[in-house]
């Protein structure tokens, strides 16, 4: 892992301030790489970048690209808001060729915004159950068949945790795998 990042010039991507633990931020990595080459990866808030980090420099492996959607306003989060867009941009400069960053609110996100179909969709945003039903609703539809989502805080936000029982309850998604308070999931392939 550490010789990914250093390649990818994100080594000193621990030094910066995240909400993900590093085991999640290994898990995304590795979700990363399982993903078909040329991949089409969505992150809905992405902060400082330290997930951004560890996404992208998979993604340097498969030869893939990152959708990065943020207002770098960061309305939601605890220190309060504040302007974090330049120091994203300069976390994320060695692998920027490989990020396409949406400057916007992920409720005014649209497929044009996007490479279709994504292969992985990794949801951080605004932890409230509107938004992150919102965000799971509008762009699970843009997953490919085989393709993962994840989402950051089920143990810790209401929202998301609701957001993951109804999809489960749905019979319509199935989770593959769970690090800490990051979870992911397919679509269910039920065989009768």
């Amino acid at each position: 892992m550490r010789l990914a990042l250093h390649r990818a010039g994100v080594d000193r991507v621990s030094s910066v301030r995240t909400y993900t633990k590093k085991a999640e931020l290994e898990a995304l990595y590795r979700l990363t790489l399982d993903c078909p080459g040329n991949a089409s990866i969505l992150e809905i808030g992405s902060y400082l970048g330290a997930s951004s980090c560890y996404l992208a420099a998979a993604l340097l492996k498969i030869d893939g690209h990152l959708f990065c959607v943020d207002t770098w306003n960061n309305e939601t989060m605890p220190e309060g808001k504040t302007e974090t867009f330049a120091v994203f941009q300069k976390n994320t400069q060695s692998i920027s060729h490989l990020i396409t960053p949406i400057r916007k609110k992920s409720a005014m996100l649209s497929e044009k915004d996007l490479r279709l179909p994504l292969d992985l969709i990794f949801i951080d945003g605004d932890h409230s159950y509107e938004a992150v039903k919102h965000d799971f609703t509008l762009t699970s539809q843009w997953l490919s068949s085989n393709g993962m989502l994840a989402m950051h805080d089920i143990l810790e936000f209401e929202g998301v945790a609701r957001v993951v029982g109804e999809a489960l309850g749905s019979g319509k998604w199935t989770t593959v795998g769970q690090v800490k308070n990051l979870i992911w999931l397919k679509r269910a392939n039920w065989s009768i």
